[in-house]
């Protein structure tokens, strides 16, 4: 016991120890923080860490069991976890709000952008959130690295066992692909004070992001020879498709294909700009000098930042970091480039803690980032930490460029000969607040390389392209329709792409998973693990549209734009300098004869290459732009939409031209698949390799290419065209009801006009509920003469501050309407309970089927059914419940369970079944059905009730009967606990022997009156009462004392009226005066006798002249209370009476015409009844219980 009571007394000075430190850290964040914002805190209660909520969808997918080999050691360093906070939906609708107008020129916010500190402060978690939240995170022992100034992001570090304490989940090693790798076995929970305010941890795996760029190897450049061959040796199918010579594109042929060169010439060339690069390596420098210098750029502008200490040279991502810095600085050349370096650890990605630091720091106003991972690799939190910093990156004026992936629409798997996830895009580029950028190939080089490339180079630039050239999509695999052409007029024979990923002499070198990546969100929110299912993707944002092309399906496409990225299949690649992995470990750039460089191709070079281009455009605008998609779309809805945009395809445009937007119709990014894996389309069974179904390209936009490559000059000149020429527009939304059920159809109507003059705006417009979450919102719905009704399904119970959203078009700005409160309640359910049989003996079952009907046709019930036996009070089972379609197609649900008879007791029992309800569906039970069940025994009392006098026993005689033959095994009788309170009972004789047709038992019942709270007087007490009654008169005044003596003492009220007889004649009484005369009082009480917490009710009956007063109630020496007297009664009623007799009396306190009086004692039984179970069971489990009631007396 003792050690029991201090382990409970250091248990209370935890919790008081933590509460002191919450308070604690309170009072200094109060103190600390002068600009706190003024969002309600949305930790509201207590924190419980034995109150849970799943974060779901936070498994990495390849963390299979197959794959487990253990768990983690408790004492691994987790440094540097990423903790993404949640803002209230207040704040959501305003941020977003806020992002539209900081891009519509007519809103007050146009170009306001927010430093981090004003962002957290207008759209960050609360101080209180935030400071409850790191003190959590503190009491179970992390280390809070930082708290991000955006207050939406906390950094935080400990180890394996203490993440497993807090977040009830543990990181086990799986060998992937012949590696260990560090993952979380189950989704991670957090307290549920806390689910409202926190997100999660954006990662807890070791699994790296991709580097987005597909490596070519060594290449040497000979002297005077423009051409640039393998430097060990081509590979075979560039050798058949496209020589052994390759034209490789450096800064000054990038800037005559898309027409920087103009730009440049007018001194737009990046001076004074700022690009910011995300990586996780460090590098040399000089191999940024060596790679300007051979090209003839301006000495560097580079800022190398290591955030959180250097990272070292690391293998692979060096590589990235350099061409990322190379090549954002080849075409801003005069930019400074900022790279920030972040080390990666166990739990989170080097690449996002540098992205995070750029934007916590706003750092510069564009950023390129060439890392990738697919929408459920990222899992739910993953994502939300991406969609967060863009999200945050677009309101401080940052334009952040995202490479859209290497794995054409397969970006689960890149590096992978084939495809087994099926069809996904790059989460770190899906957002709707980032430029996600595609990749492209130079056909022209294999068509008709001398019309596109000159024989010699340059001798300052290194230039050898003439001019623009037509392009593809980058594709490297085997799914591309223009490499089967290729080996068809080589005289191979296979007749279908499918066919070419199944030549068993190509297929070493086609089939792959590299191209440029592109395709529709789908996978934001996820249940995680593997497999996984996915529920929806991001949002189709406002400004994806009004280009011909872009999908209707309602969610966010990739990519935005394109530029070259091949990797030699064609005949072109990138040439950039990592000088530690060239073949002679150098760029030998200062060689008199042949130079070596490293050649690649990806989406690695595209996006850092686009950044570049925004460097451009903040350079001739003076400003930053932001999230550039809004000006983008709007650039090439003028394009697409205009006569002139047959010129623009790819196959016919020219260097020099009106053209903004290269569009690239032909070719598709369809990636080989192994047969029988997610999505993948097998036309020929023998085949082991299909094809994922393909994005292909066509005319405007498409998800190969996105809205095309780019006319550079062109672009940034007409800037200016996207950014000041809207109009502004008015929304407003009707709904037919503010409230409907779940299931139900919500309708109404969008209403978009002009702000002011009399055009109509076009477009779309949506209906969101959150702006900015994901997997929210309807449409888009088209607009007809400004209109547009609705009719939507589907959304879960809740209530919605609903907005329509216009998008927009070439003429109009986007604009939303008031927000619009409605409320979606749960269907309802109509249960209904059937049994397989009425009657059941020994040995047999029954099935208790449940069906739940709906009028809805959304989502199905879920939950569990429960199946009680309302006869003994047992539950029977719970069992989940089953989705089905009834014949009218509404979503039903189905329930049942088996019972043996064992389970049910004799005779008839009434058998019940609740259902549970869900998120979407209200609780409701079924009515009962009724199950007779005749055990081999039966159990039965002669004694109808057990009358019993408190502290005593009484007995009552008990039968067993066998059904159908003799008892099959000993029969032991008992009273189940708990008996009810002060009932004990014994059973002579307690067993009974196998054998038999008949047995007999005595059942003795012990009873007490249990503790209660009522007023218990079992006898009265001998106490006299004092009274004092004051009888005044004209003249004279006097004091009569008397006794009030119990009940049963008449001498003594004898005595007393003599007394108070002589008073009177003794002292007289004044000539006006009118003498008090005798009363007399009667007591009934109703009932008298009943179960502890009846009513009972005393009623006084007063005889006198016109009587007055009160009376009080007595029981023995207790005043039960008092009433008064009216029309010659007074009532009093109570329901506390403790158990045992009670003896009461009514005494009248008399008044100035009657004399005081008391009744003779009124009788109350107050009686102990319950009901005590008796059971009869047998070593077989058969078992029958039977109730008898039992009063005490």
């Amino acid at each position: 016991m003792g050690r029991s009571i201090s382990a409970g007394i250091y248990r209370n000075c935890d919790r008081l120890r933590f509460s002191l430190l919450v308070i604690l850290s309170l009072s200094l964040t109060a103190f600390g923080q002068s600009s706190n914002n003024s969002a309600a805190a949305l930790i509201t209660q207590p924190i419980d860490d034995g109150n849970l909520v799943e974060l779901k969808g936070n498994v990495y997918p390849a963390a299979r069991a197959s794959v487990d080999q253990g768990v983690a050691d408790g004492s691994l360093a987790l440094s540097r976890m990423i903790l993404i906070l949640r803002r209230s939906p207040a704040q959501e609708l305003e941020l977003q709000k806020y992002l539209d107008d900081q891009k519509n020129p007519k809103a007050t916010a146009y170009h306001h952008w927010l430093t981090p500190q004003q962002f957290g402060e207008r759209f960050g978690s609360n101080g209180h959130d935030v400071a409850t939240i790191t003190q959590w995170l503190r009491s179970h022992g992390f280390t809070i690295d930082s708290v991000a100034k955006g207050n939406n992001v906390i950094l935080f570090s400990g180890t394996h066992a203490q993440l497993s304490a807090a977040f009830h989940t543990s990181l086990h090693q799986y060998k992937v692909n012949g590696k260990l790798q560090i993952a979380n076995a189950t989704n991670p929970q957090i307290p549920a004070a806390l689910a409202l305010a926190v997100v999660g941890i954006a990662k807890l795996n070791d699994f790296p992001l991709m580097p987005m760029h597909a490596n070519f190897g060594g290449v040497t450049r000979h002297k005077g020879d423009a051409k640039w061959r393998p430097s060990k040796g081509a590979p075979q199918f560039n050798t058949k498709i496209s020589g052994s010579d390759f034209f490789a594109v450096g800064p000054a042929d990038f800037a005559e294909i898309y027409n920087v060169k103009p730009l440049w010439d007018a001194g737009i060339d990046g001076t004074g700009q700022n690009i910011a690069i995300a990586g996780r390596s460090d590098i040399n420098p000089a191999d940024v000098d060596a790679f300007r210098s051979y090209f003839g750029l301006p000495a560097k502008k580079l800022n190398v930042i290591y955030n959180g200490g250097n990272p070292g040279f690391q293998f692979g991502d060096e590589g990235e970091s350099d061409l990322d810095i190379e090549w954002s600085g080849a075409i801003a050349k005069n930019a400074t480039i900022n790279f920030v370096a972040s080390a990666s650890t166990t739990t989170s990605d080097g690449v996002e803690l540098s992205a995070q630091y750029i934007i916590d720091n706003a750092l510069a106003p564009v950023m390129s980032l060439s890392y990738g991972e697919c929408e459920v690799g990222l899992g739910d939190a993953g994502n939300a930490l991406i969609n967060e910093l863009w999200r945050q990156a677009a309101a401080e004026g940052i334009t952040v460029m995202v490479s859209a992936g290497d794995a054409g629409s397969a970006a689960c798997d890149q590096g992978q000969p084939f495809a087994g996830y099926g069809i996904a895009v790059n989460g770190l580029g899906s957002t709707p607040y980032n430029v996600a950028v595609g990749g492209t190939d130079l056909y022209g080089t294999y068509l008709n390389a001398s019309n596109y490339w000159n024989a010699t180079n340059d001798p300052t630039s290194k230039q050898s392209a003439k001019s623009y050239m037509p392009e593809l999509p980058w594709n490297n695999s085997c799914g591309n329709p223009q490499l089967l052409a290729a080996y068809q007029s080589l005289g191979y024979p296979d007749k279908t792409t499918e066919d070419l990923c199944n030549d068993v002499d190509l297929a070493p070198y086609v089939a792959n998973v590299v191209g440029g990546g592109g395709g529709a969100s789908a996978c934001t929110n996820s249940s995680g693990g593997d497999p996984t299912t996915c529920t929806d993707g991001y949002t189709k944002p406002a400004w994806q549209s009004g280009v011909p092309g872009i999908p209707a399906d309602t969610v966010r496409d990739i990519p935005d734009v394109s530029l070259f990225a091949g990797s030699g299949l064609w005949g072109s690649f990138y040439v950039f300098c990592e000088s530690d992995v060239t073949p002679d470990l150098a760029c030998n750039l200062d060689s008199g004869d042949d130079v070596q460089m490293l050649a690649a191709g990806g989406t690695s070079f595209a996006s850092p290459a686009f950044a570049g281009v925004m460097a451009l455009v903040n350079q001739k605008t003076n400003s930053s732009q932001g999230n550039a998609n809004y000006d983008l779309y709007k650039l090439a809805g003028k394009q697409y939409s205009g006569s002139g945009a047959a010129a623009c395809d790819t196959s016919a445009a020219t260097t020099v031209n009106a053209c903004t937007f290269y569009d690239v119709s032909l070719g598709s990014n369809a990636m080989p698949c192994a047969s029988g894996t997610l999505d993948c389309t097998l036309n020929d069974s023998s085949h082991f390799l299909g094809v994922l179904p393909s994005y292909s390209s066509n005319a405007g936009y498409d998800l190969t290419s996105g809205l095309g490559t780019i006319n550079a000059f062109n672009l940034v000149d007409s800037w200016s065209d996207a950014t000041t020429t809207f109009s502004s527009s008015t929304t407003t939304l009707t709904l037919d009801s503010n409230s409907i059920a779940y299931g139900s159809t919500l309708t109404g109507s969008i209403a978009v006009g002009a702000s002011s003059g009399g055009a109509t705006p076009s477009g779309d417009a949506s209906l969101i509920t959150a702006a900015g979450t994901t997997g929210v919102g309807f449409g888009p719905f088209a607009l007809r003469n400004g209109d547009a009704a609705f009719s939507v399904t589907g959304t879960a119970p809740g209530t919605y501050s609903v907005t329509a959203h216009y998008a927009g078009d070439a003429t109009f700005a986007p604009s939303s309407s008031d927000p619009t409160s409605i409320t979606i309640a749960k269907a309802s359910t109509s249960a209904t309970l059937n049994a397989s049989k009425a009657a059941i003996s020994a040995g047999e079952s029954v099935t208790f089927q449940v069906m739940l009907a709906t009028s809805s046709k959304a989502m199905n019930p879920t939950g569990t059914v429960t199946f009680t036996d309302s006869t003994t009070g047992a539950t029977l089972g719970t069992t989940s419940v089953h989705a089905d379609t009834d014949a009218s197609g509404y979503s039903i649900g189905r329930a049942a369970i088996n019972v043996d008879g064992k389970a049910l007791n004799q005779g008839a029992n009434s058998v019940v079944a609740d259902y549970s309800g869900d998120g979407n569906y209200n609780a409701s039970s079924a009515s009962a059905v009724s199950v007779t069940y005749t055990p081999p025994f039966t159990l039965a009392s002669t004694a109808s009730v057990v009358t019993v006098t408190s502290g005593s026993s009484a007995t009552a005689a008990l039968s067993l009967t066998a059904n159908g033959g003799p008892f099959p095994a000993d029969i032991t009788l008992s009273c189940p606990s708990p008996t009810p309170a002060g009932i004990s009972c014994s059973f002579s004789p307690a067993t009974l022997g196998a054998g038999s047709s008949t047995a007999s038992s005595t059942l003795t019942v012990n009873a007490v009156f249990p503790a209660t709270n009522g007023t218990h007087r079992s006898a009265p007490a001998h106490k006299a009462n004092l009274h004092l009654e004051l009888i005044s008169g004209t003249g004279a005044a006097f004091a009569v004392v008397f006794l009030c003596l119990p009940v049963g003492r008449k001498p003594r009220l004898a005595s007393l009226i003599v007394f108070m007889a002589f008073c009177l004649v003794t002292f007289g009484c004044g000539n006006d005066s009118h003498s008090p005369a005798a009363s007399t009082t009667t007591l009934s009480a109703t009932p008298t006798a009943g179960g502890y917490g009846s009513t009972f009710t005393f009623k006084a009956t007063v005889s006198g002249q016109g009587a007055g007063g009160t009376v009080t109630f007595i029981d023995g020496s207790s005043q039960l209370g008092t009433a008064s007297v009216s029309n010659g009664t007074a009532t009093f009623t109570t329901t506390t009476l403790a158990y045992g007799q009670h003896s009461a009396v009514a005494q009248y306190g008399g008044d100035a015409h009657n004399l005081p009086s008391s009744s003779a004692a009124a009788s109350v039984d107050v009686q102990y009844q319950t009901t005590l179970a008796v059971r009869a069971s047998d070593s077989l489990g058969n078992t029958t219980t039977i109730q008898i009631p039992i009063t005490v007396q």
